[in-house]
């Protein structure tokens, strides 16, 4: 639900209207409620493919004006969809790990999102500068404005300017329950872990790390082949399969400053390989056909030559 249901219903208020998908909860015609529902995953498939289009351009404009360098990111992309630009502020406040606003161009002004990290109240210091926007509002995470065009860069400087961010705050840090050997982690742990849930902003998923272990394989997996199926080993020659369903950009990244092109292709082809690496992971069950097996949701990743 969380994954493809709730983006499929969320995607026709971002792209269309709501009243699609609410057509669907009311529709009593199976066949015009499966009509509809293939609607709206069509209109997902279309907002996934903005926002991947989006997330580049973002990129793009911070490296070349050299704005990542700011400790508040203000983005201006005229031809980004209003709608997916919190959904672009997320993912550019994740990778620099900076309060990110992601401003786009409309009929009568720019609007925009904003998302924000943990040591940053992106709405008390929205309220510092109130006099630029036509309207906002938010909370310390997150907020939405608008502003006319020429209040854009005065709202980067002034933004930057009573930043007071340290090195430390704009540091991501991840906090584990504890350092473990593969032997310790069972099926039984696993479903033990399991009935902690719901998991949530207010009830994270337990997160644990294995040091200096070895990807052993490395498969690629999903419509874009960037996810991964890995089989790792620890010191004690214990093995563990692991699932990243968001760390394919970093681990080719890696791999390809310390491999050449030749061996690079190779571990992307479920070669053999010998790479070590300290992970960060949640304990899961995968359930399938019937089977259950233990499996690593890999959170993060750091290599021996990159310490």
């Amino acid at each position: 639900f969380g994954f493809v249901v709730g983006p499929c219903i969320n995607a026709s208020g971002r792209l269309d209207t709501a009243k699609r998908a609410l057509e669907l909860f009311f529709e009593q015609d199976e066949a015009k409620a499966a009509q509809t529902a293939n609607e709206l995953v069509v209109l997902n498939e279309e907002r996934k493919a903005l926002t991947i289009q989006g997330v580049e351009k973002a990129v793009a404009f911070c490296e070349e004006s050299g704005c990542y360098k700011d400790d508040v990111l203000v983005i201006y992309l005229p031809d980004v969809h209003e709608s997916i630009a919190g959904i672009i502020a997320g993912r550019i406040r994740e990778k620099y790990h900076k309060p990110a606003f992601v401003l786009t161009k409309t009929e009568d002004a720019v609007k925009g999102s904003g998302r924000s990290i943990e040591d940053y109240s992106m709405y008390d210091q929205m309220c510092k500068c109130q006099d630029l926007f036509i309207r906002f509002g938010g909370h310390p995470m997150a907020a939405g404005l608008s502003l006319v065009k020429e209040n854009v860069d005065i709202l980067r400087r002034r933004l930057n300017d009573a930043c007071t961010l340290t090195e430390d705050d704009m540091t991501p840090v991840m906090r584990i329950e504890g350092i473990l050997d593969f032997k310790d982690i069972t099926i039984e742990c696993a479903k033990e872990l399991e009935t902690l849930a719901p998991f949530g902003k207010e009830n994270p998923s337990p997160l644990f790390a294995s040091t200096k272990v070895r990807c052993r394989k490395v498969s690629l997996m999903g419509k874009n082949r960037d996810m991964m199926r890995m089989v790792f080993t620890d010191k004690n020659g214990t093995s563990m399969d692991g699932v990243s369903f968001d760390g394919f950009e970093k681990f080719k990244d890696a791999v390809e400053k310390r491999f050449d092109e030749e061996n690079c292709s190779l571990i992307f082809k479920a070669m053999p390989v010998d790479i070590e690496m300290d992970i960060l992971y949640n304990i899961s069950v995968n359930r399938f056909n019937g089977r259950e097996n233990l499996q690593l949701n890999i959170k993060d990743m750091r290599f021996e030559w990159m310490k």
